[in-house]
């Protein structure tokens, strides 16, 4: 096994035990598991828009609700979090 196998081992590791430890963190401490990975939201003091954001500078997308800020960036990262876990795994 080289290096690079064993880096991804690793990640695909981790990636699945935050991903099982999820459901049973709190919110502060789901939000401080979750501040590492790709997607995120900010409210825009501008126009009071909830932007949802791709490695914290790309807008993919808006809205004007929180809850649906908060449910859409934890799913994708939720998402994000399942190909890391699964990567590199066949089908038995």
């Amino acid at each position: 096994m080289s290096k690079d196998d064993d880096i991804d081992e690793i990640r695909r590791k981790k990636a699945q035990e935050l991903l099982k430890s999820l459901d049973d963190m709190g919110d502060e401490e789901r939000k401080n598991a979750m501040e590492f990975l790709p997607w995120g939201y900010r409210i825009n003091n501008v126009t009071g828009f909830i932007e949802i954001l791709q490695n914290e500078k790309n807008v993919v997308a808006i809205t004007s609700d929180v809850q649906f800020g908060e449910m859409i960036t934890d799913l994708l990262n939720r998402a994000h979090l399942y190909g890391e876990a699964t990567e590199g795994l066949k089908d038995d």
